[in-house]
C-alpha cells in the first residue's frame, strides 16, 4: 500500500521502488480515511503523475451518482439552452455524493494544480454554502432559467440562508457561467 499521495509529492519514486524491490503496489492512499484508499491502477497512476488526470475514474463516479432516468430530461433542457437554479442545485448535490471535491479535481486533466482552494475540505464547504443558498430560493426562483437581478430578492435570499449578499451574487454569477457552458 503506497500512502502519502495527498501531498505535493506525486509518488514518482514509487516506480523506482517497485522496480528495485519487485513488490507490486496493490492500493494507494490519498488521505487519512478508509474512503481515501483506492485500488492501484498503473495507467491511472501514470496519467495522474503526468498531470493528465483520470477521466475514466471521473466518468465512473459520475455514472454512479447521476440518476439514469433524469439524464435524458436534463440533456433535453440543456440542448434547449435552459439551465435552472434547480438544475444547478441537483448537479452540486451529485458532485457532493461523488466524494471530496479536491479528489475529483485531481481526476480532471490539467485541473489538479489550477484550483488549490478546492483541496481538502474547502471545496466541499464551498459547495455546501452554495446548496444552502439555493435552499433559500422559492420554487419559482429555482425553476427559472432567467438570472436573478432584483436586489431585494437577493437580500432576502441572503437573510434566509444566513449568508452574505456577496455570496448570493457569487452564486448567481456561477449559475450564469454554468448556463453559458
Amino acid at each position: 500500500i503506497m500512502t502519502k499521495l495527498d501531498g505535493h509529492a506525486k509518488g514518482g519514486g514509487a516506480l523506482s521502488a517497485v522496480a528495485a524491490t519487485q513488490c507490486p503496489i496493490v492500493f494507494t492512499g490519498s488521505g487519512e480515511h478508509m474512503d481515501d484508499l483506492d485500488p492501484f491502477d498503473a495507467k491511472v497512476f501514470v496519467s495522474k503523475l503526468l498531470g493528465m488526470g483520470d477521466v475514466k475514474g471521473m466518468m465512473k463516479a459520475f455514472q454512479e451518482v447521476l440518476p439514469a432516468e433524469k439524464a435524458p430530461e436534463l440533456a433535453q433542457r440543456l440542448s434547449e439552452g435552459k439551465f435552472t437554479m434547480r438544475d444547478m442545485k441537483e448537479q452540486l448535490q451529485n458532485i457532493m455524493k461523488m466524494g471530496p471535491v479536491g479528489k475529483m479535481m485531481e481526476m480532471m486533466p490539467g485541473m489538479n494544480n489550477l484550483l488549490p482552494q478546492l483541496k481538502g475540505n474547502e471545496g466541499n464547504a464551498k459547495l455546501k454554502i452554495m446548496i444552502n443558498i439555493l435552499d433559500s430560493l422559492t420554487d419559482e426562483e429555482l425553476d427559472s432559467d432567467k438570472p436573478m437581478r432584483d436586489p431585494s430578492r437577493i437580500a432576502r435570499i441572503a437573510r434566509g440562508s444566513g449568508r452574505s449578499i456577496k455570496e448570493v451574487h457569487e452564486l448567481v454569477e456561477q449559475h450564469k457561467q454554468f448556463a453559458r457552458m
